[in-house]
């Protein structure tokens, strides 16, 4: 019985099964077979691998201990008849049933559970109470509300007295909470969790095997309660009795083996003495010995087997063969219901009739020659006289997409004692937030330990400085940073207008005025995927840019993965059919091919040329070709190009200044569109800065996770053991070694230390036709571990490589760390990124940085963050010239940018602009307290917001979210609000200053202000209003403060 026929076996059974495969991989795609041929109403469940070998000491990403947990609380409670797993899974002994019980608790409307209770359940499951939820295993009290995140979800809980009223779930897709009447499941955080009992036990036995026990940290660690990767192993010694995965069925069920099923436990047991010789940790208690970890008596009960699917040899089937044979009936299998519509659609191009079916029924497929179904068979099957194919077969498979977005820190992001940039005064170290005269203020250190406290409404006048070296700090009161800031002010004005010169240029140089055709619609119809809102936005950004008569100069930032080629597609498409060449220069061969593949299919159904131009592919003709995709050869061959409408720039942080200019000379009004996921910092300065249009697509793929990333000294047990890791669940390695000397060297070194390394070697230097069948052998899993130099660092998508490790990663610039981890992470399995160092405590700052910012920079989508990172860590340099570059690390990157754009502002009209916004003085109080917000940072990211609003419709959003999140605001938060209010209204009548005093308000207005007469004018027929000196008026305050307030903003 192979694979297919298995998966259609169960689901025609009503008895209850465990199903045990070789690898993880294996496990999802018999599971998705199954719920293909399954009637619905059959229960099954995938009880998934811990994804690291016992004795390793390796911690577990947080999903995968939810999701064991899960699934074994679910066995206990819902029975499902069929357990997918691995047999290295299945082999493991589990914690006794009652500790499931225990561990996993639920909470739903009406429960009768306080809100103190819940709290302290929460911290049994090792949940911490934090003032901001963040991530999962984060719980906080606000009020009589408890907001806390699980694995499933963040929730809010509301209290009617000691019973659970309502519960909301937070949608991150909107940003808001909605109201749910799901329960709560409340998951462990951690594997194992230790009472103080079995801590007591622990040390016990430690000390009755060890003379110095207590002297080692981990006993300390252990003794105080700290929590310690790596304790499954120790379960024996823990619990007198363990369970096996058959203690958590409702019935004996039936296992599943496959044939060669001794040698695969055969290989594990080897692991397994491996890993204990190589971490024994003089500091580490002792373990358990295998054979009290492991049930293997379990398969010496009732089993079967089946064919794995490497073992599985089937007749090719292609077009041509269902052609030939019409009596057949197939059935493919389609990975959505889009992709099931784009299959009908390509055999009806080729008057192949087929119906599309909703479920698996054989009666229902034996009336068709073909028919076409949603779900997943990832092989070739028989079943009785039905072929099923897996549409892959036709067209390459698609990824799905979903929202997620994250925004740029600011300066609540600073820490005490960070440096930063005070407009007015200079370099100083951020010392806190003070309360003073009812107020929070910003305490800024100058140098001879003088002191600034900064009000809100000045906190624009500072900005973050990153750096690792160590500043002078300004003397208050000296010209020294006066004279640095007129300095830079007066080069980034002959910068500004250098810039605007640019500008003016492209601006009467007038470019192709495009035309959207008519087949453009069904061109975007082929998409497969609903696209995202970002890429909404993107796609009419795009289509705008190419109707207008102005040349379009737009930069693509999204992560790799996140759908900038079809952007492109669309582009090709639109100057193709208005009769004009596309060039996509891309940085590498293997990237060019990896687009050559994704356009022919894309475009299969349009008569539309596409060809290869590369070092290997000289004989390309030009002349009838719509759409070049090429390297740095066709910068050699610039002269033959004719009638270029469109360039596509790949990957633009790898291409010089010179070779994009050189296209630019050529053909200056040729629409430019660059795509990169971490753009060079002088195109992240020239889109801040208004020079070029910038579009942002920060939605990853769905199941997409964030890649676990770590810096590690190099050893050899430490990258025996990422191999490991990646080996024993099925999966591929990408070993980076940058030095072709030695890289052979380093293969045979590697395939000698791992027994179940398949190496393969890459490099630049390898004649073309070697780089393809490698990489071929790669693609196909031929081989399970590529060493290699960088030239994989773009172009590569092989969605079962899921850990790269990188020798010398401190030699690498950000943007090249980040593309190299982007090779893994590209499917739905949690990937691993090494970043492997000499020795870290002899690198320089700036590797130190890098290496500090990647590992920070991990979410999803932070590609456009690495880059800010990598502009303060670099400073200008030769990209922005010698001048800009000692400007920046003068004055910092955040006063050069905002410096840039007013003189940009300034030299682009007659007058030039001087926004002064309206200061504050106050004798009422107007701070958030702690009682309301307890986190300082969170705070000052409030104080900040408040600070930065330019119209009262912003400000309203803030108080919305403030009470959304908080509740009702206390006295003083609603001071600072009305307050702030009337300084945006104010600022409009250009009011240089407002004071509220005790028993006035005084408003001082800028001289020659043309609206003063008249405003004063109205205000006097409305309210109470005495003239002063120095252009400024008096409203005294009869009443309270909060009355007055209200009645200017109504004025105002």
């Amino acid at each position: 019985m192979n694979f297919g026929q298995l998966a259609h076996h169960l689901a025609t059974s009503d008895q209850y099964h465990l199903v045990l495969l070789d690898r993880s991989s294996d496990v999802q795609q018999l599971y998705e077979a199954y719920n293909l041929f399954a009637n619905k109403d059959l229960s099954s469940i995938i009880f998934p691998d811990r994804d690291t070998i016992p004795y390793s000491r390796e911690f577990i990403p947080d999903h995968i201990i939810y999701e064991r947990f899960r699934s074994l609380s679910v066995m206990l409670h819902d029975h499902p008849k069929i357990v997918f797993s691995t047999i290295r899974n299945a082999l493991l002994k589990l914690p006794p049933k009652g500790y499931i019980e225990l561990m996993v608790r639920y909470f739903q409307k009406g429960d009768p559970y306080s809100l103190e209770k819940l709290c302290y359940i929460a911290s049994t499951l090792d949940y911490q109470q934090v003032n901001e939820v963040l991530g999962v295993g984060d719980f906080n009290r606000l009020g009589n509300l408890l907001e806390i995140q699980t694995p499933n979800g963040r929730f809010r809980i509301e209290w009617d007295d000691d019973v659970i009223d309502h519960i909301w779930k937070y949608d991150f897709k909107e940003q808001k909470y909605f109201l749910s009447e799901e329960k709560i499941h409340l998951f462990p955080c951690k594997e194992v969790i230790l009472n103080q009992e079995q801590r007591n036990k622990l040390c016990q036995y430690w000390c009755d095997i060890e003379d110095h026990a207590k002297d080692k940290n981990e006993y300390k660690m252990l003794s105080e309660g700290i929590p310690i990767e790596g304790l499954y192993e120790l379960l024996p010694l823990i619990y007198d009795q363990l369970s096996t995965i058959l203690d958590y069925f409702k019935e004996q069920p039936t296992i599943w083996l496959p044939e060669n099923y001794q040698l695969v436990m055969s290989q594990y047991h080897d692991l397994l003495q491996e890993n204990i010789e190589k971490n024994t940790h003089l500091d580490s208690i002792p373990s358990s010995k295998p054979a009290d970890l492991l049930a293997e008596y379990i398969i010496n009960t009732n089993y079967k087997k089946y064919v794995p699917k490497d073992n599985q040899t089937d007749q090719h089937i292609d077009l041509e063969f269902i052609k030939a044979h019409p009596e057949n009936h197939f059935l493919i299998s389609c990975s959505s219901s889009q992709r099931a519509i784009r299959c009908h659609e390509y055999f009806k191009d080729r008057q192949i009739k087929t119906q599309i079916i909703k479920d698996f029924h054989q009666e229902e497929i034996n009336k068709s020659h073909i028919s076409i179904i949603e779900g997943n068979c990832h092989w070739q099957t028989n079943i009785g006289n039905i072929t099923v194919l897996p549409d892959y077969h036709y067209f390459a498979p698609k990824m799905k997409i979903s929202e997620n977005k994250e925004g740029i820190s600011s300066i609540s992001q600073l820490k005490v004692n960070d440096y930063v940039i005070h407009e007015d005064h200079g370099v100083a170290i951020y010392q806190g937030l003070k309360e003073l005269h009812q107020q929070e203020f910003i305490i800024l250190k100058f140098a001879q330990n003088d002191q600034l406290y900064i009000s809100i409404d000045q906190f624009h006048l500072i900005s973050p400085y990153k750096t690792d070296e160590h500043l002078e700090l300004n003397r208050l009161g000296s010209k020294s940073w006066s004279k640095t800031k007129s300095k830079a002010k007066k080069i980034t004005y002959d910068y500004a207008a250098e810039i605007l010169k640019i500008q003016a240029m492209k601006e009467n140089t007038k470019g192709h005025q495009y035309a959207i055709p008519s087949e453009y619609s069904d061109f975007c119809n082929d998409f497969c995927y609903e696209p995202t809102h970002d890429q909404k936005k993107c796609f009419k950004e795009i289509e705008l840019d190419m109707q207008s008569p102005k040349v379009m100069d737009r930069l693509i930032c999204g992560d790799v993965g996140f759908g900038k080629t079809e952007v492109a597609m669309r582009a090709a498409f639109i100057t193709v059919y208005n009769k004009t060449k596309v060039l996509i220069l891309t940085p590498t061969t293997l990237l060019a091919k990896q687009h050559l593949s994704n356009f022919l299919d894309r475009f299969s159904k349009y008569p539309v040329n596409i060809s290869l131009l590369t070092a290997s592919e000289k004989n390309t003709s030009l002349d009838r070709t719509d759409i070049v995709i090429a390297t740095h050869a066709a910068i050699r061959r610039i002269q033959q190009f004719s009638k270029l409408g469109l360039l596509i720039i790949d990957e633009e942080h790898r291409f010089g200044v010179k070779d994009k200019e050189a296209i630019r000379a050529k053909f200056p009004a040729a629409e430019t569109l660059s795509m990169s996921a971490t753009p060079i910092p002088r195109s992240l300065n020239f889109a801040l800065s208004a020079l070029r249009d910038i579009s942002l697509i920060t939605t990853p793929p769905v199941n997409r996770q964030e890649i676990i990333t770590k810096i590690y000294e190099e050893s050899e047990a430490m990258i025996i053991q990422a191999l490991q890791r990646e080996f024993h669940r099925g999966g591929q390695v990408y070993y980076i070694h940058n030095d072709i000397s030695t890289i052979n060297k380093v293969a045979d070194y590697l395939e000698t230390k791992h027994p179940h390394a398949q190496t393969g070697v890459l490099h630049g230097r390898m004649k073309q036709a070697d780089q393809d069948k490698v990489m071929y052998a790669f693609s196909m899993h031929h081989i399970n571990l590529l060493v290699t130099t960088t030239v994989v660092e773009s172009g590569i998508d092989i969605h079962n490589a899921n850990t790269i490790i990188i020798t010398r990663s401190d030699k690498f610039g950000l943007s090249q760390l980040h593309q190299l981890r982007g090779r893994v992470g590209r499917g739905k399995r949690q990937a691993y990124a090494y970043f492997l160092v000499p020795n870290y405590q002899y690198l320089t700052k700036n590797a130190k940085l890098r290496l500090k910012a990647i590992e920070y920079l991990k979410s999803l989508g932070s590609g456009y963050h690495l880059a800010v990172q990598d502009l303060e860590i670099r400073g200008g340099g030769s990209i922005l010239g010698k001048e800009q570059s000692g400007v920046i690390k003068g004055i910092g990157y955040d006063l050069y940018l905002s410096m840039l754009k007013q003189a940009c502002k300034s030299l682009s009209i007659t007058t030039e602009i001087n926004i002064q916004k309206t200061q504050l003085t106050s004798c009422i109080n107007m701070i958030i307290p702690n009682d309301y917000i307890e986190d300082t940072n969170i705070r000052l990211e409030y104080y900040q917001k408040i600070a930065d609003c330019v119209d009262a419709q912003l400000l309203g959003r803030i108080q919305k979210q403030l009470q959304y999140n908080y509740g009702a605001f206390p006295k003083s938060v609603e001071y600072l609000m009305l307050t702030h209010e009337l300084l945006i209204k104010l600022s409009n009548y250009h009011a240089i200053e407002l004071k509220i005093m005790k028993n006035a308000i005084i408003i001082q207005f800028k001289e020659n202000n043309n609206t003063d007469n008249n405003m004063i004018l109205d205000l006097h027929s409305k309210i109470n209003v005495r003239y002063r000196p120095n252009n400024s008026i008096e409203i005294p305050i009869k009443d309270d403060h909060k009355t007055k307030i209200d009645e200017l903003n109504n004025i105002f």
